[in-house]
């Protein structure tokens, strides 16, 4: 069968098929990928700017297959260093690393009056009925990439578009999907921990995207103080570095939809395995199951006292009660 991997680049073919990263499709599609399409435009456009420095003389006139090798080196060594780094990556990019504080309360403030703006928009478009579906489904779709609750917006558009998500299983089941996370993608299906890998490289795809667009414009700038600069190239590459990362940020934003819809399902779905998983029944009431995630997240999160197993015992599961579940199975 055709691979993948093989239509949308040599290089990202190279790495997932000839084993080097066997399964790791997620890894390839989001960070290595990016990386070398941006080397590739380095080479063509930034590398024949700077072939009089002595760093870059030598693969300036290396042969093809050698760049070829160069270029698949590169990129799988910076593709697997960002990815160890996306963290802080985004973080950058969600508001919550570097920028100042004061910076940081301006932006809140600022999203949350255009939160506000999008539901009074949602709101007047839902009760004029001389409005188009369009434009309505257009208004939810972007009130939707905000959290739920006004006190957990965030400084950017990234940071509120991976916010909604993240506190969705704490808003609508007492439970806290960044303490449980792992319990989460160990006790739901695989498929739905696939799933969210998928989708998430959307994201990943675009956010490494920007941050190589941003090097190749630095790049490009010390380009243009060489002894003998083309213009021509090193204007191509300024456009598309600039032009390309305010563009990529944007995707990115647009590429959690479908991350946050598979966490979602993730949370409601998996959600009664990892109750099975940890020994407690799913009770019949919704009020009651939010107070028994609520007290699991205590559980989790701080020093064992006795009475937070008390807490929980109404809500465990006793042999006999299990035995006589896989009798009726």
């Amino acid at each position: 069968t055709l691979n993948p991997c093989r239509l949308l680049n040599p290089i990202a073919w190279t790495v997932c098929d000839q084993g080097v990263l066997t399964g790791s499709w997620g890894l390839v599609a989001g960070w290595i990928l990016p990386v070398s399409i941006v080397a590739a435009l380095f080479g063509v456009l930034t590398l024949p700017s700077l072939g009089e420095w002595s760093a870059f003389a030598a693969l300036s006139t290396a042969s093809a297959a050698q760049k070829g090798l160069i270029l698949l080196i590169v990129s799988v060594a910076i593709g697997l260093t960002l990815s160890t780094m996306s963290t802080p990556l985004y973080r950058i990019l969600e508001g919550y690393a570097i920028w100042p504080a004061k910076w940081q309360r301006g932006r809140i403030k600022h999203h949350r009056s255009r939160r506000q703006g999008l539901r009074n928009a949602v709101t007047r478009n839902q009760n004029d009925s001389h409005s188009s579906a369009v434009f309505n489904a257009l208004a939810l779709e972007k009130f939707n990439r905000y959290p739920d609750d006004d006190g957990q917006v965030a400084p950017t558009m990234l940071g509120n578009a991976i916010r909604r998500f993240e506190y969705y299983s704490l808003d609508r089941y007492k439970l806290d999907s960044q303490i449980c996370w792992y319990h989460l993608r160990a006790a739901a299906p695989e498929a739905m921990g696939k799933e969210i890998d998928n989708a998430r490289s959307g994201a990943d795809f675009f956010v490494c995207l920007l941050y190589m667009l941003l090097l190749l414009s630095l790049s490009t700038i010390a380009a243009m103080f060489t002894p003998s600069p083309d213009w021509p190239r090193l204007g191509i590459a300024t456009a598309l570095g600039g032009v390309g990362a305010v563009g990529s940020y944007y995707a990115a934003v647009k590429a959690t939809d479908a991350w946050s819809s598979a966490v979602k399902a993730m949370v409601d779905i998996g959600r009664i395995p990892l109750a099975k998983s940890l020994g407690l029944r799913i009770p019949a009431k919704l009020a009651e199951e939010r107070d028994m995630w609520l007290r699991v997240g205590w559980l989790l999160s701080f020093a064992y006292k006795s009475e937070s197993g008390t807490e929980l015992d109404p809500y465990r599961q006793s042999s006999h009660t299990d035995s006589a579940h896989e009798t009726d199975r």
